[in-house]
């Protein structure tokens, strides 16, 4: 009862405080309900992290989804025996040291571009593959990490040895 006796007091007393909480409670209900997609990751413009076992692998406004394979046993298998790789998407090959990281295409049924990095997430090298060949494709310099995707991904965003990208995991 004393509040309610306040409150009229304060209105009664100062009806432009009363305007202005009107206002500010007006104003914060019209941004909620606006929404909008400039929000945060994890809103409506999607999840906050990658799924799990994935990656994002973010160069400037361009982002790769990509499966991890960090096991010999993943690595040795790849990309081999399936029939497309969706584009903005791929697989991040990663090893715990640097060193010259070689692969070839046998049993991959589509062209790929590959990316080199670094422990620091440079791009060292790019090179493209085409399906089905032995041909070896190895790293300028030694490399902790090896990126696929479909062939022509990198090009047409300007991403090439010393491009900088940055990763965001996904629970494993």
């Amino acid at each position: 009862m004393r509040s309610q006796l306040m409150r009229r007091q304060l209105v009664h007393c100062c009806p432009a405080h009363e305007r202005l909480f009107l206002l500010a409670v007006f104003l914060s209900s019209a941004l909620a309900a606006c929404g909008g997609n400039d929000g945060p990751a994890g809103t409506d413009d999607g999840p906050a992290f990658p799924p799990q076992g994935h990656v994002w692998i973010v160069f400037g406004a361009d982002t790769v989804t990509a499966e991890i394979a960090d096991t010999d046993e993943e690595r040795e298998h790849g990309l081999m025996n399936r029939d497309s790789l969706p584009d903005g998407e791929g697989m991040l090959f990663a090893w715990t040291n640097e060193d010259i990281r070689s692969f070839w295409m046998k049993n991959t049924y589509f062209p790929l571009d590959i990316a080199f990095l670094d422990r620091t997430q440079t791009v060292i090298n790019v090179s493209q593959m085409q399906a089905q060949t032995e041909t070896i494709h190895r790293s300028d310099r030694p490399a902790m990490f090896a990126l696929e995707v479909s062939q022509g991904w990198f090009a047409p965003r300007a991403i090439g040895a010393g491009s900088r990208a940055s990763f965001v995991f996904g629970p494993r």
